[in-house]
């Protein structure tokens, strides 16, 4: 983070140390084990720690994905079938309503 002030930053606060033993900073410190990472062959440990969340989502993704399109597909099926349902039911409410006007209109007449 940048040194607190106009730019922003943690404040001092916050960061009262700010050598580590040996007299080295954190920015040193972090060089270090850049320099080591790169020289052993190996990514940093940060990159190393996203790929392998990003490889575990979307394994985790990919079994989902099948499953997930069967539920959709039922409830679309479903969507369908009470769609079809309320269509009929408001047909016989109309033709009840219907029939029980034109049996009111016999009674009174």
């Amino acid at each position: 983070m940048p040194p607190p002030g106009p730019k922003g930053g943690r404040p001092f606060a916050y960061c009262p140390d700010r050598a580590w033993p040996g007299g080295r900073t954190c920015k040193q410190l972090a060089a270090a084990q850049d320099a080591l990472a790169e020289a052993l062959g190996e990514p940093p440990t940060a990159d190393t720690a996203l790929a392998e969340a990003t490889a575990g989502f979307g394994e985790a993704a990919a079994r989902l994905a099948a499953p997930l399109a069967e539920v959709l597909a039922e409830a679309s099926a479903l969507r369908g079938a009470i769609a079809e349902e309320l269509t009929a039911a408001a047909a016989r409410v109309e033709q009840a309503e219907s029939s029980a006007s034109t049996e009111r209109g016999l009674r009174e007449a």
